[in-house]
Order: C-alpha cells, then sequence, then structure tokens
C-alpha cells in the first residue's frame, strides 16, 4: 500500500468520526431541549391543576357568586367579571396580576341548568392560546327544605 492511499484511507476514517460525531452532538442537544420544553409544561401544568381546584373550592365556598369569587381570588385589577363570566389574569407563578402583564387567563363559565349550576373552568397560557387545563363543576343551587 503506497503512502498517498494510507493518507487517503485516513482522512476518510476521519471525516466519518467527524461526521458521526457532529451527529451524535446535535441529537443530543435536540434532546436536552426537548426535555426543557416538556419540564416546562408540566410546571405549567401542575400550576394550573392547584390554580382551578383553588377556583372551584372558592366558587364552592361562595355558592357560586362570581363576583364574590374574583373578589376573594384576587385584587380588582387581576379579574373582570360578566353576567355568567369570571376571567382571572394570572402571572407566570399563577398568582393574580393585572391584565397587560398577565402569563396565563383562568376563565370561569357558569351556565344554569335547572337545580344545577355547571362551571367550566379554563386556564390558558394567554387569552386566545392553548388550553393548559380545564375542570368541568357541577353544583346544586336550589331546592331543598
Amino acid at each position: 500500500m503506497t503512502d498517498t492511499s494510507r493518507k487517503t484511507l485516513l482522512r476518510t476514517e476521519l471525516l466519518i468520526l467527524l461526521a458521526f460525531f457532529i451527529f451524535a452532538a446535535v441529537t443530543c442537544t435536540y434532546m436536552f431541549v426537548k426535555a426543557y420544553d416538556e419540564a416546562k409544561d408540566a410546571e405549567a401544568l401542575g400550576k394550573a391543576v392547584v390554580k382551578t381546584t383553588s377556583i372551584a373550592e372558592t366558587l364552592k365556598a361562595k355558592k357560586g357568586d362570581l363576583a364574590k369569587t374574583g373578589a376573594l381570588l384576587g385584587e380588582k385589577s387581576s379579574y373582570e367579571t360578566g353576567d355568567d363570566s369570571l376571567t382571572l389574569y394570572l402571572g407566570s407563578s399563577m398568582e393574580p396580576v393585572s391584565r397587560s402583564a398577565a402569563a396565563y387567563t383562568a376563565v370561569v363559565t357558569k351556565e344554569k341548568k335547572g337545580l344545577l349550576d355547571e362551571f367550566v373552568i379554563t386556564v390558558r397560557e394567554s387569552e386566545e392560546s392553548t388550553v393548559v387545563y380545564e375542570l368541568d363543576l357541577k353544583a346544586v343551587t336550589g331546592g331543598g327544605k
């Protein structure tokens, strides 16, 4: 074997090894970025579950009164009430914030069906973004002695 063919073979082997290591580095970087995104989503979901449960318990304590629930859960600038809806503006840690500083919104809608009030509590990343968590709640509001 000549000296030139050995150098060519060595260069080819080095190029193959370099290509393999570049591929491995890109794959590992992608996996770390994907894992980080999944961890952020899981953290947001956990916080949304806790906040939604808190809203549901407050609704139960205030007998379905959306205005009183909003007043108890946040300051006046951190929520808005309508006839059958309550919108809470939440920061990145699910704390009450103003509308302009909100990272998340929790919207409570109320629908009357006979003796039942049906509530849907939806937490979104922003007002028009994807749903992080949603909870349906039914409560008896009338009847009895």
